[in-house]
């Protein structure tokens, strides 16, 4: 295994001049390093997790080789640190995270629990409890507020899903936007 700290060093500095570009201070980056190594003349590396930079730079070859020894253990049974079989390194690998400080989760206010506003029309389709096509409302999930509540059998249509209600089950919109669907039968027979 060789590799030259210089190579560390431009990898650490590219990654960091992206965190630092994002407006994430140095103190918040995180550098995390991993190898991709294999006997030589096997076909298929092993990804080793977890190398220090101390163990890297230094770097302390007899370290690296035990934690590929070990991970080559559990992923194909067998090891061969006895002998002189060559560890051979395929890539470094450098992953570089910048902590942020959390959003604010948005609440909307509370609506009138009437979602008349978001009724797009009905449609038919076909209902597996009752065995039958039937018409039933479409609603635009993208206009319903919070404290909208409908009754399935319902669709809700948004940009990025599409929601069946089904028949004995509601939907409320929550402070955050989520749909919730609740079982009304089991509700009832409590």
């Amino acid at each position: 295994m060789y590799f030259q700290a210089t190579v560390i060093a431009e990898m650490q500095q590219e990654g960091r001049g992206m965190l630092t570009a994002e407006g994430i201070a140095a103190e918040d980056h995180r550098l995390t390093y991993a190898l991709d190594l294999r006997y030589v003349g096997q076909y298929h590396e092993v990804r080793v997790d977890g190398i220090s930079e101390t163990a890297l730079v230094g770097p302390d070859f007899d370290a690296i080789k035990e934690m590929f020894h070990r991970a080559h253990d559990r992923l194909y049974g067998y090891a061969l640190q006895e002998g002189d079989t060559m560890v051979e390194l395929v890539n470094v690998r450098l992953c570089v995270i910048g902590l942020t400080e959390k959003p604010a989760i948005a609440t909307e206010p509370a609506s009138p629990d009437d979602p008349i506003a978001a009724l797009k029309g009905e449609r038919p389709i076909y209902l597996q409890e009752r065995q039958e096509f039937a018409e039933v409302p479409v609603y635009d999930g993208d206009l319903l507020r919070h404290g909208n509540r409908l009754d399935g059998p319902a669709i809700v249509e948004s940009a990025v899903t599409t929601i069946l209600v089904p028949e004995d089950f509601g939907l409320l919109m929550d402070e955050h936007g989520t749909a919730v669907l609740t079982d009304q039968s089991a509700e009832a027979a409590r």
